[in-house]
């Protein structure tokens, strides 16, 4: 049987993901903490605080939550990708 593995992305790579998702879609951090359980204030500090990490779960949820309100509002989010350097390399 093959396995079907996928490279985890660096929380910084997802902070950025994310940013653009609540760009995209017009959500605002409030409502999209809200809607998946978290404290109000969760998506808001993810988004400020580079230190601040996120659990695995926490962050399928965000990503699903997000890939759903795009859908709904008629457009398609990238993938979670690490970010480009000046030298081609991801950081």
């Amino acid at each position: 049987m093959k396995e079907n593995l996928t490279e985890t992305p660096t929380t910084a790579d997802f902070r950025r993901w994310v940013g653009l998702a609540v760009v995209e879609t017009g959500e605002k951090p409030a409502t999209i903490s809200r809607a998946i359980g978290a404290s109000i204030n969760m998506v808001g500090e993810f988004l400020r605080d580079p230190k601040r990490g996120i659990t695995l779960d926490r962050a399928a949820s965000l990503e699903d939550y997000l890939r759903s309100a795009a859908r709904c509002a008629g457009k398609e989010l990238p993938p979670v990708k690490p970010a480009p350097t000046s030298l081609g390399v991801s950081a």
